[in-house]
C-alpha cells in the first residue's frame, strides 16, 4: 500500500491528463484522422473512437492511473448526456487542470479554488445558453460529420443512390423520426457490407423484452416476429396457471403456429419461465414486455396499440381475467420488433401503416476491423445529432466568447483564481477547435461541468492511497481483456498471465 501526498496526487493527475490529451488531440476536428493503438500480443488497432483510445492508456504511475480512471468516468457521463464529447472533455479537463495547478502553486487555497470553479462554470453556462440557436440543416450535417470522423463519407446502400454518404443516411433517419424520437442503430447481418436505412411507422413503446432468451436474431440482439397475435393485458400476470389455458387454446387453434406478443403490467417469474419454454420449445414463439409508463399515460399507449392492431385491452378491471381470454380478443400485428429497451409494433390492417410513430433503423456492419470501429461511430453520431436537435448548437467561436464572459478580477479573491483558470482553459479550447466546427449546446454544457468537477476534485484532494497489489491485478485483468478483444472472441489462445 502506498500513500501519496497532495502534491504527488496533483502531479500524477496532471501527468495522466496530459498523456490522455496528447492521445486524443488528433480526433477533435473530425476530419478523418485516426490513432494507432499498439497491442502487446496482437496486431495494432486503428481507431477514431476517443473512448477506445482512453481505454487503451496504461500509465505506469499509480496516481496517474487513478486520475485517468476519474477522467474516463467523466467522459462516460458526458457521452450519456450529450451522445459524445469524450475528446472535448479530455482536452478541456487537461487545460483546466494545468491552469488550476498553476493557481495552487501560486498560493491559491485549493478548497476555495474548487468552489470558485463551480461558480465560474455556472456563470459561463448561463452566458452561453442565451447564444444557442436551433441547428440549421447545414449545421446539423457538420455535427454528424464531425461525430462520424473518418466514416462521414463512407458509402451506403440505398435505392437509386449507390454512392451516398453515411452522414446523409444519418440525417435522413433523423428527419424521418422527427424531434421526439431517435433512430436505432443495430449490427447488420454478416452478408450486409454497407450501412443501410430502414424506415416505417408504427407504435414505439419505451420498454424492452422481459427475458434475453426471447431474442430471435442474436447477432442484432433483437426479437422479431411477423403476423403476430397481440395480447394487451392491463394488469399483472401473477402465475403460470393464468396463462396455461390461453396458451393451450392458441396452440390448438387453426393458427397455432403464429407467434404471440404479450404486453402486461408485470409478469411473475413462474409465468415468465413458462413463456420462455414455450418460445424455445413450444409450437409458437412468445415475446413478452412490460407495459410502459404509469397511470393514464400507460392506458393511452395501450389504446394506441389496440387501435393499430385491432386488439382489445383486457384485464380484471375490464371484466376479462386472463384465464377467460379467447383468441378473438387478440389483435394482429404485421411485424413486432423488440430489443432490450424498446419495441416497435406495426399494424396489419390496410391503412394502419400510416398511423402511430415514425421509426428509423440504421443497420451497420459490425464484423471485422472496419465494423468494430464504424458501429460505435454511428451510434455516437446519432446520439450527438439528437442532442443538437433537442438543445440547439453553438459555433466553434463559443469557446472564445465563453472566455470573454468571465471577469478579469473578482472582489472575493478566491473566485478570481478560478475565473482565470477557466478562462485560460477556454482559450486553449478555442485554439484547438476548428474554425468551422459546430457544437451541440448539451456537449458544451456537459463537458465544461465535467471538467470543472474533475479538476475541483483532484486539486482539493488531500492525498491518494494506492493498493499496489490490487493495482497490479487490475492491470493484468485489463491487459487480458484487451488481448481477448483483439482475438475477436475466438477461443482462448492466450492465458491469463499470472
Amino acid at each position: 500500500m502506498v500513500v501519496l501526498s497532495a502534491e504527488s496526487t496533483l502531479d500524477g493527475a496532471c501527468a495522466g491528463f496530459r498523456a490522455a490529451a496528447r492521445a486524443v488531440a488528433p480526433l477533435i476536428d473530425g476530419a478523418g484522422r485516426t490513432v494507432v493503438l499498439g497491442a502487446g500480443n496482437g496486431p495494432p488497432e486503428v481507431t477514431a473512437d476517443a473512448d477506445r483510445v482512453l481505454a487503451s492508456l496504461r500509465p505506469d504511475a499509480g496516481g496517474s492511473r487513478l486520475a485517468l480512471q476519474v477522467l474516463k468516468q467523466a467522459a462516460a457521463e458526458v457521452a450519456r448526456v450529450a451522445g459524445g464529447g469524450a475528446t472535448h472533455t479530455v482536452l478541456l479537463a487537461d487545460a483546466l487542470l494545468q491552469s488550476a495547478a498553476r493557481q495552487v502553486a501560486a498560493g491559491t487555497d485549493p478548497v476555495h479554488l474548487r468552489t470558485g470553479l463551480t461558480l465560474a462554470c455556472e456563470a459561463v453556462l448561463e452566458a452561453m445558453a442565451d447564444q444557442a440557436h436551433p441547428a440549421s440543416p447545414a449545421e446539423l450535417r457538420r455535427v454528424v460529420d464531425t461525430a462520424l470522423g473518418p466514416w462521414s463519407r463512407r458509402t451506403v446502400s440505398r435505392a437509386g443512390d449507390p454512392t451516398g454518404a453515411l452522414g446523409s443516411l444519418v440525417i435522413e433517419a433523423l428527419a424521418h423520426c422527427g424531434p421526439d424520437r431517435s433512430p436505432s442503430v443495430v449490427p447488420a447481418l454478416k452478408y450486409v457490407e454497407r450501412p443501410t436505412l430502414e424506415v416505417g411507422t408504427g407504435v414505439v413503446l419505451d420498454t424492452g423484452r422481459l427475458s434475453p432468451s426471447m431474442v430471435t436474431d442474436r447477432g442484432a440482439d433483437l426479437a422479431e416476429m411477423y403476423d403476430a397475435r397481440v395480447l394487451l393485458y392491463d394488469g399483472p400476470v401473477r402465475s403460470a396457471h393464468e396463462l396455461l389455458p390461453l396458451l393451450g387454446r392458441l396452440a390448438d387453434g387453426p393458427d397455432g403456429h403464429r407467434p404471440l406478443f404479450l404486453v402486461a403490467d408485470r409478469v411473475a417469474s413462474e409465468a415468465l419461465a413458462v413463456l420462455v419454454v414455450n418460445h424455445l420449445q413450444g409450437p409458437f414463439q412468445v415475446v413478452a414486455v412490460a407495459a410502459p409508463h404509469l397511470g393514464a399515460h400507460r392506458r393511452t399507449r395501450l389504446a394506441e396499440v389496440a387501435a393499430l392492431t385491432g386488439a382489445s385491452v383486457l384485464g380484471l378491471e375490464r371484466g376479462v381475467p386472463l384465464q377467460t381470454v379467447t383468441p378473438d380478443l387478440l389483435g394482429t400485428a404485421h411485424r413486432v420488433e423488440v430489443d432490450g429497451s424498446r419495441c416497435l409494433v406495426e399494424g396489419h390492417a390496410a391503412g394502419a401503416d400510416g398511423a402511430g410513430d415514425r421509426w428509423a433503423r440504421l443497420r451497420v456492419p459490425a464484423d471485422g476491423v472496419v465494423g468494430q470501429s464504424m458501429l460505435p461511430a454511428v451510434q455516437g453520431a446519432v446520439a450527438t445529432a439528437c442532442a443538437a436537435v433537442a438543445g440547439g448548437v453553438l459555433p466553434a467561436r463559443s469557446w472564445e466568447a465563453a472566455a470573454c464572459s468571465l471577469p478579469e478580477a473578482d472582489a472575493t479573491g478566491s473566485r478570481d483564481g478560478a475565473a482565470h483558470a477557466v478562462r485560460g482553459a477556454l482559450e486553449v479550447m478555442a485554439g484547438r477547435t476548428p474554425a468551422g466546427a459546430v457544437l451541440p449546446l448539451a456537449l458544451f454544457q456537459a463537458s465544461l461541468r465535467a471538467a470543472c468537477s474533475v479538476t475541483g476534485l483532484l486539486i482539493s484532494s488531500g492525498g491518494m492511497v494506492l493498493d499496489t497489489a490490487s493495482d497490479r491485478h487490475a492491470t493484468e485483468v485489463a491487459r487480458h481483456e484487451e488481448r481477448r478483444a483483439h482475438q475477436g472472441g475466438h477461443g482462448h489462445g492466450h492465458g491469463h498471465g499470472h
